[in-house]
Order: structure tokens, then sequence, then C-alpha cells
């Protein structure tokens, strides 16, 4: 038996990977501030008794992580990256659609976290709701409805998707959700043809829930939207579920 795992040792890091973990942890617990210049190579290198070399490849882990960002130049160096939510969801987004696309994740299993993730929300829009979000969710139905093309139908019911989520009133939950809107919406999974009135007449009533403030109604009627989506998207639900 190795000696490592007879007596529970855990194999010692490169020097590089415990510096960025180092560096890693200052940024995410706001030692380092967004923005914040980072000490030069030489100084980095001394504190932690290590080669230039080695604290350079640590900020290369910690630039392919989007964690700081170099500038050159008189006034550059190493910067604690500005991070946006919309950067963030794109980052997920990519990701997601790699896994999507590699078979790593089926579209039943979207589903499903839409499932899991949206329907509480759709409850959460129709408790806080405001006049704007619903005027917003009203001009996406109605285009909805009256485009006739299948491929701009599925973007008016992306974005009522995301819309709805933004109801919420929660960034947080804004940005688990939308990566996972954007690679299950109908476009991509391509759903069978006569679909697309059905899903406006969903769009339709959820939206009327959240108008009138009925959150049971809105997070009863996601829930059954999403049922029927999951159908349109995965014939082997479609078939237990006959």
């Amino acid at each position: 038996m190795p000696l490592e795992t007879d007596l529970g040792l855990a194999r010692i890091r490169p020097a590089y990977d415990q510096i960025a973990g180092q560096l890693k942890l200052l940024i995410l617990n706001g030692s380092l501030a967004p923005g914040e210049r980072l000490p030069v190579e030489s100084s980095l290198a001394a504190a932690f008794g290590v080669s230039r070399n080695t604290v350079r490849e640590a900020l290369r882990m910690l630039s392919s992580m989007g964690l700081v960002r170099t500038e050159r130049g008189v006034n550059g160096g190493t910067f604690v990256a500005q991070v946006a939510v919309d950067d963030v969801s794109e980052f997920l987004e990519s990701r997601l659609g790699l896994l999507v696309g590699s078979d790593s994740i089926s579209p039943a299993e979207l589903t499903e976290a839409r499932i899991m993730l949206e329907v509480p929300c759709a409850r959460q829009a129709a408790e806080r709701r405001t006049d704007d979000d619903v005027e917003a969710l009203q001009a996406l139905v109605d285009a909805e409805r009256q485009d006739r093309t299948g491929w701009s139908r599925g973007e008016h019911s992306h974005e009522f998707h995301l819309r709805l989520l933004r109801a919420t009133g929660n960034t947080v939950l804004e940005l688990m959700l939308a990566p996972v809107l954007s690679i299950s919406r109908p476009n991509m999974l391509q759903p069978k043809p006569g679909t697309w009135d059905a899903a406006n007449d969903d769009h339709s009533k959820i939206l009327d829930a959240v108008r009138r403030q009925d959150a049971d109604a809105a997070a009863r009627l996601t829930l059954e939207h999403l049922h029927r989506v999951r159908e349109i998207t995965d014939p082997d639900y479609a078939d237990d579920h006959s």
C-alpha cells in the first residue's frame, strides 16, 4: 500500500499552485479588492521565498481563472479583476455549452435543473414584480405571438424567461439560472414543430399570474410549462409519461 494512502498523507502541491491558492483566497475574501494592483513579481517572490518564474506561473493560473488582469506600460502591472455579472454569466454559459455539446450534460438534465430553480423564481417574481416588469413581459408575449418565424419566437420565449427571472430582484438567482436558460433555449434544443402557440399561451397565463401577484399560480403554471418543455426536448420523458 502506498505510504500516503496508509498514513492519510496528502501530496505536496507545486509551489506556484500554493501561491495561486493563497492569492485567490485573498481576492475572494476581499483582502485584495477589485482594481487593486498586486505587488511586483520580485516582491511576491521574496515574500513567498520562491523564484520570479514561480510567481509568474501562479499569476498565469489566476489570470486563466479570470481573477487578475495584466496591463503593460509605465502604470502597468497585475491587477485584481473587476468582474461584472454579465461576464460571469457568459463564462458559465460557454462552459455549459461545451458540456452539452460533448454530451456530458443532457437536455433532460438542463430542464430538470430549470424546474428546480425556475419554479420558485416564478413565485418570487410574482411577489416582487414591478409595473415595469409586467410591461416588459407583456411586450415579449405580444412579440412572440405576432412573429411567425420559429427562430424569432424562440428568442422571444427565451427573453421572456430571462425577464421573469430578473423580476425576482435577486442577482444571484439571475447569475445561476441565466446560463442554463441560454443553453436550454428551444432554438438550441430543436423542439418539435407546432409548439410555439402552446408556449405562448403558457407565457400569457404565467404573466397574468405575475400581474395579479398570485405567487402560487405563477409557480404552478411555470411548473406545468416546464414539464411541457421537457416533453418537447426529451423523447424518453414523453414516452415514459404518455
